[in-house]
């Protein structure tokens, strides 16, 4: 599809839930961060082809699967994409690679750099051959810093972002967040980012290179709320928000299981210790406002902690509701993922080899419309013949 029928189809597209439909999607990504932004874009309508290696994405291997390179990982994540087998080791696999960056709006990588300019994606090459294609470039650390050719995944970047002694100052040890979190706040960064790229290509004709690193993006994002008394020259108090690394702060144990609670603006302080007969406690130094509170909320956590036991969980859910005070029972994730109907936190996709499969939602609406995937996920190399010749046909016509 050439960028005037896209345009066209952008224009005249009704599905409200696809916003991106006739933007081309270039992923040269394997393991989570590219290919996580390249399927948040898929799933908002954008064409995404993605170049693998003659031996496949690594995730087509990590999980249970019904057939060899179609595991659970692989599935969840490249669902609505085409799948093209290059060599890019290879002088024929590059000058493909090059031929399907020409005819694309946005091309999405997680190299290294040092392999990536090997491959023809270094910003200065795409840029030079292709100006209007805006790069999106993940990777673990910054440009200039010194490591940015250092390898990089998930755990690495929890640990040296700060987020890990952040959940250490709790009293535990360190221990990573059980889900991916660096790669897929990088990808999510990435697929933003990549969205203001192509306004600044509407107003001013030309691409962008984006450069998303890792280190960086999870450093902000988990410590931007952390900074304290580090705001300020000279610094006016520690770092560190106290009322997230109170020890105290829940979930907290009831009678009969557990129990999330956020008492947190003055309404809800004022109804709660008046429910339980401490009232004077807002005359408290301590407590009496919100910065008070804020600098003393251990002490306050601990009146919490102390009697939620006392009741259960169904009957604090109804104190808490009637106080209107945001409360919930812990979700079991096991059984939300086991569901099935309706209700359920997934859908069903079929997929002609590997018969029904199951998918989350983006769980965001357009005028009342979900985003949900349409295409299952392609086997290797499923559509590089196909791709290959419709691109050629294409650039033969702009």
């Amino acid at each position: 599809m050439d960028r005037e029928h896209a345009d066209a189809e952008r224009a005249s597209s009704g599905c409200v839930s696809k916003p991106l439909q006739g933007l081309r999607v270039l992923e040269v990504g394997s393991t989570m961060s590219a290919p996580y932004c390249a399927m948040l874009l898929a799933q908002l309508g954008a064409a995404v082809v993605k170049v693998e290696p003659p031996e496949g994405d690594i995730t087509r291997r990590i999980g249970p699967s019904r057939t060899t390179g179609m595991a659970s990982l692989f599935l969840a994540l490249n669902a609505d994409k085409q799948s093209v087998v290059l060599d890019l080791r290879s002088e024929c696999g590059r000058d493909d690679l090059q031929s399907l960056i020409a005819t694309s709006d946005v091309v999405i990588h997680n190299m290294r750099p040092a392999a990536a300019r090997r491959a023809g994606l270094a910003p200065e090459s795409v840029r030079e051959r292709h100006a209007s294609v805006v790069l999106c470039t993940i990777q673990g650390y910054a440009t200039g810093s010194g490591a940015e050719d250092v390898p990089a995944y998930d755990d690495i970047i929890q640990a040296s972002s700060g987020m890990l002694s952040v959940q250490a100052s709790l009293g535990s040890q360190p221990t990573y967040v059980a889900t991916v979190l660096a790669d897929k706040t990088s990808g999510m960064m990435g697929a933003m980012m990549i969205l203001a790229a192509l306004r600044h290509r509407d107003i001013h004709g030309r691409g962008t290179a984006i450069e998303i690193p890792m280190l960086d993006v999870m450093t902000g994002f988990a410590l931007i709320e952390h900074l304290g008394g580090e705001t300020f020259e000279p610094a006016l108090g520690p770092s560190l928000y106290p009322r997230i690394t109170s020890p105290n702060r829940g979930p907290y144990r009831t009678s009969d299981g557990w129990l999330s609670v956020t008492i947190y603006t003055p309404a809800h302080w004022e109804k709660f210790l008046g429910h339980i007969g401490r009232s004077e406690l807002l005359d408290d130094p301590r407590f009496r406002d919100v910065a008070a509170r804020a600098e003393n909320i251990g002490a306050l956590y601990q009146i919490v902690e102390g009697l939620m036991p006392t009741g259960t969980t169904a009957n604090w859910l109804e104190v808490f509701k009637r106080l209107d005070i945001p409360a919930t029972a812990i979700g079991d994730a096991r059984q939300m993922l086991a569901e099935r109907g309706p209700g359920s936190v997934t859908y069903a996709l079929e997929h002609p080899s590997e018969g029904t499969l199951r998918y989350l939602p983006l769980g965001v609406r357009f005028d009342g419309e979900e985003p949900r995937s349409s295409q299952p996920p392609p086997h290797l190399g499923e559509h590089t013949r196909d791709v290959l010749k419709e691109r050629a046909e294409v650039r033969s016509r702009e």
